[in-house]
């Protein structure tokens, strides 16, 4: 028998139900991960001077 279209989403193909949408992951250090996050901050910060800023003139920042 055919499963329904509410079978058929809910369970995406796994034979035992539905799958994990996310899966764990581990955080493993590498010898460079400071200097990483570091670089990732940075820009993450540009960004937000970048969006202050672009507020300041008039345009409204995004909130979500």
């Amino acid at each position: 028998m055919r499963a329904t279209k509410r079978e058929r989403r809910t369970r995406r193909g796994h034979p035992g139900g539905p799958e994990p949408r996310v899966v764990a992951v581990e955080y493993r250090p590498t010898p460079d991960a400071e200097a990483r996050l570091r670089r990732i901050a940075a820009i993450l910060l540009e960004h937000t001077t970048r969006a202050a800023s672009a507020a300041g003139d008039g345009e409204r920042p995004e909130i979500r």
